[in-house]
């Protein structure tokens, strides 16, 4: 498999060959706001630099500590969780991963 650097991953086949075997992303309640998280299992066969993006319309894209929040980063896994809450004002929330492969 040939990947571009930045490549954005949104395959779930691709990710299990790159970084693990399986991601998931759910929502989870925090102090009663409900908020998308994603888990990605790492492989230190393929070292790879991530960056988790959200966005409300698939279309404008936001990456950062402004938008996301991470949990926990350790050698088996990350865990990111998008900072907007599902509410009113923000009916749709999204998430993709961007890898680009390491040296």
């Amino acid at each position: 498999m040939v990947l571009r650097p930045r490549s954005v991953l949104l395959v779930s086949a691709w990710l299990g060959g790159i970084i693990g075997h399986a991601q998931t992303i759910q929502w989870y309640s925090v102090t009663g706001e409900m908020h998308l998280q994603i888990t990605i299992p790492r492989r230190s066969d393929h070292p790879a630099t991530l960056v988790v993006e959200v966005s409300a319309d698939l279309t404008n894209w936001d990456a950062g500590p402004a938008f996301t929040e991470e949990l926990s980063n350790s050698p088996a896994a990350w865990v990111v969780r998008d900072r907007t809450p599902l509410d009113p004002a923000h009916p749709k929330r999204f998430m993709r991963l961007q890898a680009e492969l390491s040296p």
